[in-house]
């Protein structure tokens, strides 16, 4: 997981438009839009964090810095 490609990602890309490239992925596909990732795999990693990011500064009505933080911070504690 690289947090410069998700970043990439948060700030270039919607909800929808991640969700679609989710979408194709999952069906041996590619997606519509460059997604930096050595694997589908990585990829795959990569749209899914985007997602949750956005979603989270939606919901929490908070920047996306402060909700690319917030998942980090997640990320850490979880594999600490």
């Amino acid at each position: 997981m690289q947090p410069t490609s998700i970043k990439k990602l948060i700030k270039s890309k919607s909800i929808q438009d991640l969700k679609e490239a989710e979408e194709k992925i999952c069906q041996n596909e590619r997606p519509n839009f460059e997604v930096e990732g050595d694997n589908e795999k990585e990829q795959l990693t990569h749209i899914l964090a985007a997602i949750h990011i956005l979603e989270m500064a939606e919901n929490d009505k908070i920047g996306l810095n402060i909700a690319f933080r917030r998942f980090f911070e997640r990320v850490r504690t979880s594999i600490s």
